[in-house]
């Protein structure tokens, strides 16, 4: 390449309707600051919503009784369920058997085994409807506190 030959540099592409860079220089003792600015685009979904507010102390509130809920342990209750089924599925077996009611083992599976099972199923029942009893008022005491969005009203300035 000779130094009269001009390098072939192709014209920029026209920018029309793009949107510029709005670009400031820095003074050059300090580090390079850049912004753009865009026009935003909201998703489908959110198109019709609204923020609704809501107080920091009825979250903590509902925070709190959601995660009693979800920090719950190993449900005992259902404990009670298994020993009622096996209780009551020995006395299925020990009938199907053939087991005779005069020996120990009938003794066992005929009356022994039928009140357990019995008496574990009403345990399961009685700890089964208190649990969700207490779920049930957790949910209706956090709905109680958190505002009703199909009942707000817009303020001044909103649209």
């Amino acid at each position: 390449m000779d130094s009269q030959s001009v390098p072939m540099i192709p014209d920029p592409a026209p920018l029309e309707h793009r949107p510029a860079a709005d670009v400031r220089a820095a003074p050059s003792d300090t580090d390079a600051v850049g912004e753009q600015n865009s026009a935003l685009h909201w998703p489908v979904e959110d198109l019709n919503d609204f923020p609704v507010r809501v107080r920091a102390s009825v979250l903590t509130r509902c925070r709190a009784r959601l995660t009693a809920v979800s920090q719950a342990g190993f449900p005992y209750g259902e404990l009670t369920l298994g020993v009622a089924c096996l209780a009551c599925g020995s006395t299925l077996s020990a009938l199907i058997s053939g087991v005779a009611l005069d020996t120990l083992k009938g003794g066992v599976f005929y009356v022994g085994l039928p009140v357990i099972g019995v008496g574990f199923a009403v345990a399961y029942a009685m700890h089964r409807r208190s649990g969700i009893g207490d779920l049930h008022q957790a949910a209706k005491e956090s709905l109680d506190d958190l505002p009703d969005p199909e009942r707000t009203v817009p303020t001044r300035g909103d649209k």
